[in-house]
């Protein structure tokens, strides 16, 4: 029988301090890839929990033992997850960094990192940052300004509304190959101005400048935009009847 491996993170010391971006358990076919982001950090990229149709990734920051041992710790991980001795349970703590129990003192919990005891010399030194992506089914409301809920959190599908046709929904910080879909198919039907983070600096459809919008009208119930670089967003309309568009030009 298959085995259903998960992998284990914890990046809080004291077990009294747990919370959602301290702990988590990933099945081990989620994990879509390792790479290393620094000299000394390799991060992996698991298939997002919240997002089934999304290209938005959950990830965990691992710090390296030593700089540049990313292919050990990577090796480490992969002979973990394919482990096939009869006694594997199917649970793998990869980087555990608790060293306080609940309601104890500190030193009442030891490290664990699954490099320990590895053929490989890279180590896990401890656990960084876990990022659990924002769940992008949900509703965006273009703001006066775009702050709040006018803002994108990421890529993403998201029903969209708008109460006056000059409040602003703001793409989320321009990453390449972020994909956001707005759709108000189903809402009221206001127009609303679309902007991106930073309009100074980001084009959309390759126009750039202080305060640069675009009209998103009522009768486009579908935008589409897609990141093409850290500095650009093109982005598409479709109407209800499938026909296709560019947004208008920022103004």
């Amino acid at each position: 029988m298959e085995k259903n491996a998960w992998l284990y993170f914890n990046t809080e010391a004291d077990d009294d301090n747990v919370g959602a971006s301290t702990n988590c358990c990933f099945p081990a076919k989620n994990l879509v890839g390792m790479t290393p982001t620094a000299d000394g950090t390799l991060t992996l990229n698991f298939k997002s929990m919240k997002n089934l149709s999304s290209a938005a990734t959950d990830t965990v920051a691992l710090t390296l033992g030593a700089v540049n041992t990313h292919l050990d710790v990577m090796k480490t991980i992969s002979r973990a997850i394919n482990n096939t001795r009869p006694t594997f349970d199917g649970f793998v703590t990869v980087a555990d960094d608790l060293t306080t129990i609940v309601g104890g003192a500190a030193g009442t919990a030891t490290t664990e990192y699954v490099t320990s005891g590895s053929q490989e010399t890279g180590s896990i030194g401890s656990c960084g940052t876990i990022d659990i992506a924002v769940a992008t089914n949900s509703a965006i409301t273009a703001t006066a300004d775009g702050t709040g809920t006018g803002t994108v959190p990421g890529g993403g599908f998201y029903t969209t509304d708008s109460a006056n046709a000059d409040h602003i929904v703001i793409l989320p910080a321009p990453v390449a190959g972020t994909v956001v879909y707005l759709n108000s198919i189903g809402e009221t039907g206001q127009a609303y101005e679309l902007r991106t983070s930073a309009p100074g600096s980001v084009t959309l459809n390759n126009v750039s400048g202080s305060g640069k919008e675009s009209v998103v009208a009522a009768t486009d119930v579908l935008v589409q935009a897609i990141c093409v670089s850290t500095t650009a967003w093109i982005v598409n309309l479709y109407d209800r009847l499938g026909n296709f568009d560019h947004v208008p030009v920022a103004d």
